[in-house]
């Protein structure tokens, strides 16, 4: 299931903290593991995602609800 943003009609940010996007590797497109949570804003947070197959990691930011 995908969501959309009702003003754009593009993908929606994932706004949960406590149930992450699950995120795809672009190098073997296994899912990767959420391994590290940083504040980066007010109600904002960078999840730091590995892939256990490859070993790439990429950052995705979302809304921080429990504040």
């Amino acid at each position: 299931m995908r969501f959309l943003c009702g003003d754009c009609g593009g993908p929606a940010m994932q706004d949960r903290v406590d149930d992450p996007p699950i995120v795809r590797c672009p190098g073997c497109d296994r899912p990767m593991e959420a391994k590290e949570r940083t504040s980066v804003a007010e109600r904002l947070v960078d999840i730091r995602y590995v892939c256990d197959g490859c070993g790439m990691e990429t950052k995705r930011t979302v809304a921080d609800e429990a504040r």
